[in-house]
């Protein structure tokens, strides 16, 4: 006979923090996912699959990432994944950044992303995968587009321009 109390009680504590880290991460607005070396999601919090339309993270995990949601460009031409810098980032030992990608959703839309990647590392040092965050950048384009318009009207305009705040002061 062999008491197995303390091993029970282990595994239920390990259950638990598990669950406090999912519900941790899922209570966050941004987009979190790990990516393991084969570029498969091997978790996503619920911010990931509401962006990306799925209905469950079953729709995700334990899909190769970039078959799943960035395999074409805007254009409709195919995006090699070796041309891509994000499944590269799962085996990469640094993290990515970058503002000028697009994914795709469930239903086929395609939406403008920033995307940080850092590395898993374990104790030996290697990489284990990586966790990404992105966030969808379409109002901030939109606001950047409209700017741009702004300062093309001011910079071409023939007359003097004054803008009035609500104060009536001139800025």
């Amino acid at each position: 006979i062999v008491d197995v109390t303390a091993e029970r009680e282990e595994a239920a504590r390990a259950r638990a923090r598990e669950r406090y880290l999912e519900l941790m991460l899922d209570s966050t607005s941004e987009p979190i996912c790990s990516i393991d070396t084969d570029n498969r999601c091997s978790y996503c919090n619920l911010a990931t699959v509401r962006e990306l339309g799925f209905s469950s993270r079953a729709d995700i995990i334990g899909h190769e990432m970039h078959s799943l949601v960035h395999h074409t460009r805007p254009d409709g031409t195919p995006y090699p994944a070796d041309e891509c810098p994000l499944p590269q980032a799962a085996t990469k030992p640094e993290g990515i950044y970058v503002d000028s990608e697009w994914f795709i959703r469930a239903d086929g839309s395609f939406f403008p992303v920033s995307c940080s990647s850092n590395p898993m590392v374990g104790e030996d040092g290697s990489v284990a995968g990586c966790v990404m965050t992105f966030r969808d950048i379409t109002e901030e384009r939109r606001m950047r587009t409209e700017l741009r318009r702004a300062a093309t009207v001011f910079e071409y305009a023939a007359e003097g321009i004054f803008i009035i705040t609500a104060g009536l002061q001139a800025i």
